[in-house]
């Protein structure tokens, strides 16, 4: 008799404010849910935001714990991978972005990562290795 596959909830998490709600599912370990919630004064129902799909299984998905509309994850490849809300585009309107942050170091690959505590980084940790990295601030840009 063969076991029921796995198919719950593996990952629930708010963001820092709670407007958002990151959910993965172990029936789908290449895709991370991002759903938008209504503030406590606003009567609209909770509503998709985004899905982001990989190629290979997230291992890690962590929400910034000083930017509400950041979010790193990583899938163990040579990269990590973030996700914001806090874009503005050529238009001047904010919108969101995804990115794949490369690791440039041979052979690494992340397998795990934890968050500065001021939100401006991260340690990227390989199976033998680990690799911190910053974000660029222009000097007159403010985060």
């Amino acid at each position: 008799m063969k076991p029921n596959p796995k198919s719950g909830v593996c990952q629930l998490d708010w963001n820092l404010s709670g407007s958002f709600l990151l959910v993965r599912f172990e029936n789908l370990p290449t895709a991370v849910y991002i759903y938008n919630f209504p503030s406590p004064g606003e009567t609209s129902i909770p509503k998709l935001r985004t899905v982001l799909l990989h190629t290979q299984p997230v291992l890690r998905a962590k929400w910034n714990p000083a930017r509400k509309g950041n979010l790193g994850l990583c899938c163990g490849l040579q990269s990590v991978y973030t996700w914001s809300d806090e874009w503005v585009g050529e238009s001047g309107e904010p919108e969101e972005m995804a990115e794949c942050i490369g690791v440039p170091a041979k052979k690494f690959e992340t397998k795990d990562f934890s968050w500065a505590p001021d939100g401006k980084g991260f340690i990227l940790l390989g199976k033998e290795q680990f690799c911190c990295a910053f974000e660029v601030v222009e000097e007159d840009e403010d985060i």
